[in-house]
């Protein structure tokens, strides 16, 4: 059986083109994969940046809130003396004087250096660990009562000479507040003042 040369060059092109089209094939998949990893590993530094940014945040509110807490003009709990106090001290911590208030022991907080004072904030998960343990605390994702935004509350009991917890001071950590939005709202319908 003799081929003609029509056949022959069809049959010819097609076993060169068909090893080509592979290469081919296989070279657009493994640039898919690498690309693939390339965006995934990214993902993963934007997460460990964006972690690291919402740990300091919590650090820092945790440190700020806890200057407070050991503040002796603070400890008086003299709603009108604290009040000025906060609005003193947000000079200090701009970042902090919208967000910072001080509860006393019934969760009521008596003061606050943006004057959103008097909500009560004795149900919420946040002032009932701190009043409980006397330890510092940092909340999940909830929804603010007095700007209505998701924050996060970081918390540390106020407590006296002789150990007695009368208070707590709660602040908003200014990152985790921008943070939020990217966050899991996992606060089960809490929510603070």
């Amino acid at each position: 059986m003799k081929l003609s040369l029509r056949t022959k060059l069809v049959a010819s092109s097609t076993l060169i083109l068909i090893p080509i089209l592979i290469l081919l094939l296989l070279n657009v998949r493994s640039a898919y994969v690498r690309q693939r990893r390339q965006v995934i590993e990214d993902q993963v530094q934007t997460a460990q940046v964006m972690g690291a940014m919402v740990d300091d945040a919590f650090d820092e509110a945790l440190q700020v809130a806890k200057v407070y807490a050991s503040d002796p003009d603070i400890q008086k709990l003299d709603a009108a003396r604290v009040d000025d106090h906060l609005k003193a001290l947000g000079s200090a911590y701009p970042e902090y004087a919208d967000v910072v208030g001080i509860a006393n022991v019934q969760g009521t907080l008596i003061a606050s250096a943006s004057g959103w004072d008097k909500i009560n904030v004795a149900d919420h998960k946040w002032f009932q660990k701190v009043m409980q343990t006397g330890k510092a605390t940092v909340a999940n994702v909830i929804i603010s009562k007095a700007v209505g935004e998701p924050t996060v509350v970081a918390a540390v009991p106020i407590v006296t000479g002789d150990g007695k917890i009368i208070g707590a001071v709660r602040s908003a950590s200014g990152t985790a507040h921008n943070c939020a939005g990217v966050m899991e709202n996992d606060s089960e319908g809490d929510s603070y003042g």
